[in-house]
């Protein structure tokens, strides 16, 4: 009885939902970095105090697991140097090579830092920075 109301449905194989493409998932680990240095640079254009924190399980002395939160450390991807700010683009522990052999972004003032995170990030998702995405990765995957 089965078969024959299976019959008229349309089977097909199922399409594979797990895998997405290595380059969107490293453009959204970028992004979400990104995003989070914008909102670092705005607490800092704003004397705000910028705290981050992550979910960590921990098992008490019966056993029990609870998620506990636990401020995470940023480090700016800007700095100052001479009065000028610069902003690398990093991924994982490595700034990204930009341009042939530069790696930084020459920001100017301070104020300039969200203006430049927005235009970074446009960049990304317009696919602008693929293939140092994938050449940095491509490094850390040989050793």
């Amino acid at each position: 009885m089965t078969k024959a109301l299976l019959s008229t449905l349309n089977i097909t194989a199922s399409p594979i939902s797990n895998l997405k493409d290595p380059v969107v998932l490293r453009q959204n680990k970028l992004i979400t970095r990104l995003e989070e240095q914008r909102e670092f640079a705005r607490c800092e254009l704003e004397n705000e105090v910028f705290t981050v924190y992550r979910e960590k399980l921990q098992t008490d002395e019966q056993g029990n697991k609870t998620k506990v939160k636990q401020v995470r450390k940023v480090r700016p991807w800007f700095y100052s140097l001479k009065g000028d700010y610069f902003f690398e683009v990093r991924y994982g522990n490595k700034a990204l090579e930009l341009a042939k052999s530069k790696f930084a972004i020459s920001v100017g003032a301070k104020d300039q830092l969200l203006v430049v995170i927005d235009t970074v990030i446009d960049a990304v998702k317009a696919g602008e920075l693929d293939a140092q995405l994938m050449d940095i990765k491509q490094h850390s995957q040989k050793k």
